[in-house]
């Protein structure tokens, strides 16, 4: 009896320091993963590109653009829309199972399920903000092909120049250009705003 009952006891401190080294390895793991999911959720937010587009009819759009993992979110009436980007030669363009959203030259289209959205085909105003808080506004008029940029107060009238790709805007002293949602300014030659810094 004596003898049972010290079977029963090792038998006992086997499993508690069974139970002991699966509760540390699981341990281990969770934290392991949770460092690795902060990571990478840390790498996306860092490359964001944020942009507020509206439409003739007065909608508005914020687009946010993760340059990294090529993917975007368009957030229109209320709604997230998740996209990934696909590969084109000029402009933007992007898609999921419902959506297609094509950029090109500052003329934004989005459609859901072949249907148009959102278009701001005539007039374009759009605004973006850099990492400091600072606010570039825009207005495109793609019947003349001419642009007015406010910043810090300041108007800033320019006219098209011709690019195979992306948007570029200039007067004699600003220059402005735009591939994929980064936003560029120019005075002179030196950097003013830059929505990537």
């Amino acid at each position: 009896m004596k003898h049972n009952l010290n079977l029963n006891k090792q038998m006992m401190k086997k499993r508690i320091l069974l139970i002991t080294v699966i509760s540390g390895a699981l341990l281990v793991s969770c934290n392991s993963n949770k460092k690795n999911n902060q990571v990478s959720e840390v790498d996306v937010v860092e490359s964001v590109v944020r942009t507020t587009v509206t439409d003739n009819q007065g909608n508005t759009m914020v687009l946010a653009f993760y340059n990294e993992s090529g993917t975007a979110i368009a957030e229109l009436n209320g709604e997230a829309i998740n996209m990934v980007r696909d590969t084109t030669a000029s402009g933007v363009k992007m898609h999921n199972n419902e959506y297609e959203y094509e950029e090109w030259q500052g003329h934004i289209v989005l459609k859901k399920d072949g249907k148009v959205v959102f278009d701001n085909k005539d007039v374009v105003s759009a605004s973006v903000t850099n990492k400091q808080g600072e606010k570039l506004d825009m207005t495109f008029n793609n019947n003349n092909n001419t642009a007015v940029l406010k910043l810090d107060g300041k108007e800033i009238n320019l006219k098209a120049d011709t690019t195979a790709s992306g948007i570029k805007y200039s007067n004699a002293n600003y220059v402005y250009e735009e591939w994929q949602g980064h936003s560029v300014l120019k005075k002179d030659g030196k950097v003013v705003f830059d929505n990537k810094k």
